[in-house]
This record gives structure tokens, C-alpha cells and sequence, in this order.
């Protein structure tokens, strides 16, 4: 009976985290999707743009954003574009572009827009890493201004890593790049601003690399103090310990 009881209960609770685990599979980050195939950016999506940024509540933390490493962060949008957030419906840019692109990117098709002086000297991206609060009681959503137009953007995200295509609006000979980092969040954000042609107009590019931005939490000034404080007693633990020997 015992042994019956036993086993009911690890069923039941293999079934609890097995839900548990799916939960938190499809669980938002900062209002954004996961992507539908881990780590992979959308490709190739017919109809309407999918996934568009949905609104969130601060909770206090803080995160650096950043499009300087690892290498391949950065923009590859067509238009002039800023990134960031809406505050209580007011737009609010964390990285801003003086131009569409570094010089010659436009040549090869992929726009990109980085941090680093192109051949003319000139930087597109500015600033480069911020560290920005989600603060309580105010709502948030990801958005984007592209050619002076403000709009909440379409994204999704990754933990650990994203590929996504090098090229702009899904060319058919696509170039993958993977950027990586263990714990932290990857973001692809697409504008949905240009329809495909292609196939009749009726939906848009969907490549979500038009900005591709890193994620990770700042430590709480308490928690970064505990850290310390557990080195420090294993330090002093180890010190006691070859005297003791």
C-alpha cells in the first residue's frame, strides 16, 4: 500500500514538473515571445507579422542592454531606426542610429549598423551598452522608431543564443549567424514595415534581425554583497584550515 502511495505520488509529481517545465518554455521576456524553434529567428512567415511585442509591468530589475558582443549584435533594418521602449505609452530610445547603415553595408543587402567606425569614420550606433529599469508600477512594450515613425515593434526572444539571416528581408540565398552567451537573453526585433512582392503584397518580411540586442540582469546591490561575503568566508575557511593542518 505503502509502496502504491509512493509511486502515485512520483507520478503526480514527474507530471507537476513536466508542466511546470512547459510553462516555463513558453514564459515572456520583457513582453516577447520565445522564438518557435529554440534559438532560430521566424523565416519566411506568410500573412500578418507574428508575435508583436505585448505590454508589461516593471518589476524593479534592471537590465544592460547592449550591440557590442558578441560579435553580430547590432542593426540591419532598412530605415534610420532607434530601439527601445514605451513608458506609459512614450517612447523611450536605448540605441539610436545617425544613419541607415555603416558605409557599404547597404551594397551587400544587410544594413548592418554597429557600434565600430565604418570606413568613413563614422559610427551609426550610439550609445552602445545601457543599463536601463523596469520600474514598479509602470507599463512597458518594445518599440521601435524607423524613418521618424514610432510604432510598438515585433519581437521575440533566446536565452543562450540566436541565429538569425545576415541579409535583409528573407533573400533567398539566406547566411545565418549564431551569437552566443550563456545566460543571457538575445532579442530579435522586427519593424513589419515592408511587404513582400514576391509573393502578391499580401504579407510582410517577417526576419526579426532588424535589431538584435543582448540581454542580461544587473545583481541587486544586496545580492552582489552576499556574493562577496560567501568569497570572503570561503577565503577565511581555507585560511583556518592550513593553519589547522
Amino acid at each position: 500500500m505503502k509502496f502504491q502511495l509512493i509511486s502515485t505520488i512520483s507520478v503526480a509529481t514527474a507530471t507537476a514538473v513536466l508542466s511546470l517545465s512547459g510553462a516555463a518554455q513558453a514564459a515572456t521576456f520583457l513582453g516577447l515571445d520565445p522564438t518557435p524553434t529554440p534559438g532560430t529567428a521566424i523565416h519566411n512567415i506568410s500573412g500578418p507579422v507574428p508575435h508583436k511585442a505585448n505590454t508589461f509591468q516593471g518589476n524593479g530589475k534592471t537590465y544592460q542592454f547592449t550591440v557590442l558582443a558578441p560579435t553580430g549584435l547590432g542593426s540591419r533594418g532598412m530605415a534610420t531606426s532607434e530601439f527601445g521602449f514605451f513608458i506609459n505609452g512614450t517612447f523611450n530610445p536605448l540605441f539610436s542610429e545617425s544613419q541607415k547603415a555603416d558605409f557599404g553595408s547597404n551594397n551587400g543587402n544587410d544594413w548592418l549598423g554597429t557600434c565600430t567606425p565604418d570606413t568613413k569614420g563614422n559610427v551609426t550606433i550610439s550609445p552602445c551598452t545601457v543599463n536601463f529599469t523596469f520600474a514598479q508600477g509602470s507599463t512597458y512594450q518594445l518599440g521601435l522608431k524607423n524613418n521618424g515613425k514610432i510604432s510598438s515593434a515585433f519581437g521575440i526572444y533566446q536565452k543562450d543564443s540566436y541565429t538569425f539571416d545576415l541579409k535583409s528581408d528573407e533573400q533567398s540565398n539566406m547566411t545565418f549567424m549564431t551569437v552566443a552567451e550563456d545566460g543571457a537573453y538575445f532579442i530579435g526585433a522586427e519593424d513589419g514595415m515592408y511587404k513582400n512582392w514576391k509573393m502578391g503584397g499580401n504579407n510582410y518580411y517577417s526576419d526579426f534581425q532588424d535589431w538584435v540586442v543582448k540581454a542580461k540582469a544587473v545583481p541587486e546591490p544586496g545580492t552582489v554583497g552576499a556574493l562577496i561575503g560567501v568569497g570572503v568566508l570561503g577565503l577565511i575557511s581555507r585560511r583556518r584550515k592550513g593553519v589547522n593542518s
